[in-house]
């Protein structure tokens, strides 16, 4: 986890660039010309746009069709002129939002989509004349259609713009990281002065919509976001009266006022209300009590499973400090949840495997397979209930050229990795990421183990991080999920562990962690990666997030996690405990049957609003029992960052082994008979109680 730092300095370190770095800029000299001199002849026509709107009239006749990028970019200009009276107040409304969508769309290019539905990078934002301002004039446009679209009640319209934007801001980084890379990590200035204002108030009306809607994370991401891009803009922020000094210092207002807040907030969780169901929806976390006592101790980092109406756990640790650790295994049947039983645990294990925490087990065929970062798995059979050994080998390639892709050394026939994510698709399990020898912050090797030929091969990244902009970065303990057609993988953030690398004097260290802000999708058949938008009301970016895939309701859910970013008064990351679903908007037409061609329905993003919650916490297990559709969540962990230090290490950390059950407004969820009213009063909130009288809420 993070170290304790200030608040007010989290943002110098949160996208600081690794030493061997130079602070990267994407200006750069375009025609001969140096980016002053561009920049002032395009501000100089328009301006006279902005001075007669005949003339912007005039200009739209003779060249509203032409592909010229700076022609265009005069084009949206006068569009957005065009009807405006130089001098008048804007009001937001209907006209005023199509007339900043017109204009972004004649920057573009008139027979490009916007807002787009799927994939991230877009070459027409990549190839823009970013030196020259024009990806900050589409900024500009696109945060001033958000405003308008705000000013019409219609949020959802607002976000989509404003995650348009942050989208347009990714493309600007591919375009630079495609010739210079560096990681996700680094920050890189706006290729312009200009970009800077719209971007910074981008953030400011996403940490605003946030607040409406009750996701109090993403409020502080986003605040915490305005404030280091602010801090890194390169620009004198010594003057009080200049735009971006009077910004920054609004911003880090806005931190202190949040910094004792948790997330949710216990205080205001009761008031929010779904106000758009195309960014929340109502659910409840309702405690499961097992009938008979004892079984499962509280444990964080087990393998967790379900099969055939039972929940299986095997493993883990109480402590991350000291441990104990654990080798059992256990299950209970999630419809009677009458009692644990214990189960037969390997005799054995091999070798440099007495940790069992911190690995991951996936179901095929009548078995389960334990996979700990070696060449060996352990196989349970669940007819037998027998454990045996899987040997199997590793197909090398030029990139990992070896027995065995985790080796310390050449020859070494395994080692140790941890901390990495897993999934079985189709008879083939595979693995993303995670902590080795070779790379503390994480790794991006992703792995691929056929079951029945018992071979592994790898598929994308390298034991040693190289920045690309074209797959998923190094991380640890991303989520990952299939689709229901089990043709792709999903990829979702993660957290690069830059601490524990600088505990330790290796390459890309800092004091403070990051927490990915990208989602990834694996094409199982082409074998490609895609980075795929973040659409709607999304979970802030974080780390440790329990994550699942409902098949009954063809939904993704999340839970809680640990962001880097989000400060408290004690320490400079947070624990979450909000609950997110990613799901077809209902106003998607369904694909007709038989369709050859059938339109596919793209997901969104909302947070489930929930009256009362389990604990915060990271490294929670979400599983749904397929034999009915049910959401489960067990386990988890969080530091008790709040004590001061040289208290009692094994004080330092809290497990749990409870198990809560999620009830959703959705279609299939299980949401009848939820009193939303009464759960106001009495829901758990965590580590929180509630007077059942007035409301309050306190220790």
């Amino acid at each position: 986890m993070s170290l304790r730092i200030h608040s007010d300095e989290l943002f110098l370190y949160y996208m600081q660039p690794d030493e061997s770095e130079d602070p990267p800029s994407l200006q750069t000299v375009s025609n001969n010309r140096t980016i002053a001199e561009e920049y002032k002849e395009l501000r100089s026509a328009i301006d006279e746009f902005a001075k007669s709107p005949q003339r912007s009239e005039a200009y739209l006749a003779k060249n509203r069709d032409s592909n010229d990028p700076r022609t265009r970019t005069l084009c949206a200009h006068a569009i957005y002129h065009e009807r405006e009276i130089s001098g008048e107040s804007r009001a937001f409304g209907e006209a005023d939002l199509a007339r900043y969508v017109s204009a972004a769309q004649a920057l573009v290019g008139n027979d490009v989509q916007m807002p787009r539905d799927r994939g991230l990078y877009f070459g027409p934002y990549m190839s823009l004349n970013h030196a020259a301002g024009y990806s900050a004039y589409l900024m500009e446009f696109m945060s001033g259609a958000a405003h308008a679209a705000s000013k019409l009640g219609d949020k959802f319209t607002a976000m989509t713009w404003l995650n348009e934007c942050i989208d347009l801001q990714h493309n600007i980084r591919a375009a630079w990281r495609r010739l210079h890379p560096v990681f996700e990590w680094s920050s890189i200035m706006l290729p312009h002065p200009f970009g800077y204002s719209p971007l910074q108030d981008v953030y400011q009306q996403l940490s605003s919509i946030s607040h409406g809607l009750g996701n109090t994370a993403a409020i502080a991401y986003y605040m915490c976001r305005r404030t280091a891009l602010l801090r890194s803009s390169g620009q004198d922020l010594s003057d009080p009266t200049s735009v971006l000094a009077r910004a920054l210092e609004d911003a880090k207002s806005d931190i202190q006022k949040i910094k004792g807040r948790r997330h949710p907030d216990p205080n205001t969780i009761t008031t929010v209300e779904v106000k758009d169901e195309r960014l929340h929806t109502n659910g409840s976390w309702k405690k499961v009590h097992i009938r008979s006592q004892g079984g499962v101790t509280p444990r964080l980092r087990s393998s967790v499973f379900v099969h055939e109406g039972f929940l299986y756990v095997y493993g883990g640790e109480k402590n991350s400090v000291v441990g104990p650790y654990y080798k059992d295994f256990w299950r209970i049947n999630l419809q009677k949840l009458d009692r644990w039983e214990s189960l037969p645990s390997p005799r054995r294990v091999p070798r440099d495997k007495d940790n069992l925490s911190n690995h991951g087990m996936a179901v095929h065929d009548g078995a389960a397979y334990l996979f700990m970062g070696s060449a060996t798995l352990l196989r349970y059979e669940f007819r037998s209930s027998q454990w045996t050994t899987v040997k199997t080998r590793f197909k090398s390639d030029s990139v990992v050229n070896q027995p065995w892709p985790y080796s310390m050394v050449d020859g070494m026939p395994d080692s140790v990795c941890f901390a990495f994510s897993m999934i079985c698709v189709l008879g083939k399990i595979y693995v993303f990421g995670g902590c080795t020898v070779h790379s503390f912050v994480g790794i991006d090797l992703f792995l691929e183990l056929d079951i029945e030929k018992r071979e592994w091969r790898r598929l994308s990244g390298s034991l040693n991080p190289v920045p690309s902009y074209s797959s998923p970065n190094p991380r640890q303990t991303p989520a990952l999920w299939a689709n229901r057609e089990q043709t792709k993988t999903f990829l979702m953030y993660g957290h690069v562990d830059r601490t524990f690398a600088y505990q330790r004097g290796a390459r890309h260290g800092c004091p403070v962690n990051y927490a990915h802000d990208d989602l990834w999708s694996w094409d199982i058949v082409e074998e490609k990666w895609t980075r795929e938008k973040i659409r709607g009301n999304p979970p802030c970016p974080r780390g440790e997030m329990a994550v699942v895939y409902n098949r009954h309701l063809d939904a993704v859910i999340t839970f809680g996690g640990y962001g880097p970013f989000c400060p408290t008064e004690e320490s400079s990351f947070s624990y979450f405990a909000d609950t997110f679903v990613y799901t077809t908007l209902d106003s998607n037409p369904e694909p007709a049957p038989n369709d050859p061609n059938p339109v596919l329905r793209p997901k969104t993003w909302k947070q489930v609003l929930t009256r009362g919650f389990p604990t915060y916490r990271a490294l929670a297990h979400l599983i749904e029992d397929p034999s009915t559709g049910k959401t489960y969540l067990f386990s988890g962990f969080f530091e008790r960052e709040f004590l001061s230090t040289g208290k009692d290490p094994r004080r330092s950390v809290r497990s749990f082994a409870d198990l809560w059950e999620l009830r959703i407004d959705l279609p299939g969820g299980n949401f009848e008979g939820v009193d939303i009213e009464e759960e106001k009063r009495t829901a758990k909130l965590g580590p929180w109680k509630r007077c059942f009288a007035c409301g309050s809420v306190g220790y």
